[in-house]
């Protein structure tokens, strides 16, 4: 999100500076007449009142004699550094008032909400209406008296170290309108739409993950399946064998006892004299052909069920088999690998919603 980035650093430059880009160098605000720039004698607005946070906070804690050095911290308005009227020292007198301003309130997230809350409470704290006569209203800071100097930054002669926002009227029904705050309020909106976007990346992040171990688990599910057919093909292989093998052993165990092996002639055995000693009670021919038959015709089923499809053409591609690129392939595999992908075509199109 650089440009929404871009633009919230630009807007809360905006805000602090009265400038899209970095103000700190900036030799400004500057004025013959302070009371001029911050809050007219009349208790009217002072000509840049709101215009920047660092106007209004130079008008509060800039040096103007020596009564009021270091009125907002200890390297704030001191007169070696800055002379209220003199441009080339308005960096050196903004650099310590802006450092300071952590300290002196603890700092929260930039949202809408912390925002209007904290600028609701600053309106409420304006509002209050100020001087021995009470008329004048919508000040920052403090004037002394009836406040007929103005915000010229001392609290002699009816003056103050301050910033008049807006003149009174009867009645109290004046509002103002700060630029700054306004600023920042729209700073605040900008922040908002970068921690929905934010939050919304992590949730995506989150079901990639997930996609991830899906995606992961199908493919392997699918090789399972492919090696258990294989394995199933195989199985017919091996039956006849096994069983051919434990009737030859079953003969065997009555080893030369003619009488035992008679005994047990309804499993195919017969009694060989002729035959290898300890094994004369051996399967007979007939029995051992009747395996190999077995055998036989399983190993051809199992390579039917197996093979059914391999070598047919496209028009003979049918009956359980599919068409896929240039050959012919066993559907149910093609169809397992056809569900994965469904699954996770479905878990791709969650993300986007």
């Amino acid at each position: 999100f650089p440009n929404l980035k871009r633009e919230l650093d630009e807007t809360i430059n905006e805000a602090v500076y009265g400038t899209k880009t970095n103000g700190d160098d900036a030799q400004t605000p500057v004025g013959s007449s302070r009371a001029t720039v911050c809050g007219a004698e009349n208790g009217d607005a002072g000509s840049g009142a709101g215009s920047s946070l660092k106007h209004d906070l130079l008008c509060l804690c800039g040096a103007v004699s020596g009564n009021l050095d270091k009125v907002c911290c200890a390297d704030c308005g001191a007169q070696t550094t800055h002379s209220w009227g003199a441009a080339a020292t308005v960096p050196t007198a903004w650099q310590p008032i802006k450092n300071n301003c952590p300290t002196h309130a603890g700092t929260s997230v930039l949202t809408t909400a912390n925002l209007q809350q904290a600028i609701s409470a600053f309106y409420t704290t304006i509002s209050t209406k100020q001087s021995s006569t009470r008329k004048k209203q919508y000040v920052l800071g403090l004037l002394s008296g009836d406040g007929t100097t103005g915000c010229a930054g001392t609290s002699a002669e009816n003056g103050g170290a301050c910033v008049i926002y807006g003149a009174a009227a009867p009645g109290g029904k004046t509002t103002v309108s700060i630029p700054w705050a306004s600023k920042a309020l729209n700073a605040a909106e900008i922040a908002d739409k970068l921690i929905k976007r934010q939050t919304t990346i992590q949730r995506l992040e989150d079901r990639l993950r997930l996609l991830n171990v899906s995606v992961a688990t199908l493919i392997h599910n699918v090789a399972d399946q492919a090696s258990a057919q294989a394995a199933g093909s195989n199985t017919g292989d091996n039956t006849s064998p096994r069983q051919q093998t434990k009737s030859e052993s079953e003969c065997n165990a009555a080893k030369d006892d003619q009488e035992a092996c008679k005994n047990i002639e309804d499993k195919g055995c017969v009694f060989d004299s002729e035959g290898e000693k300890g094994k004369k009670c051996t399967l007979s021919k007939e029995a051992k052909k009747e395996a190999e038959k077995a055998k036989a015709e399983k190993t051809g089923g199992a390579a039917a069920t197996t093979d059914k499809c391999k070598g047919k053409s496209q028009t003979d591609c049918k009956d359980g088999c599919k068409w896929e690129g240039t050959e012919c392939k066993d559907s149910s595999f093609l169809l397992d690998k056809k569900f994965a992908l469904s699954v996770v075509s479905a878990a791709f199109a969650a993300l986007l919603f």
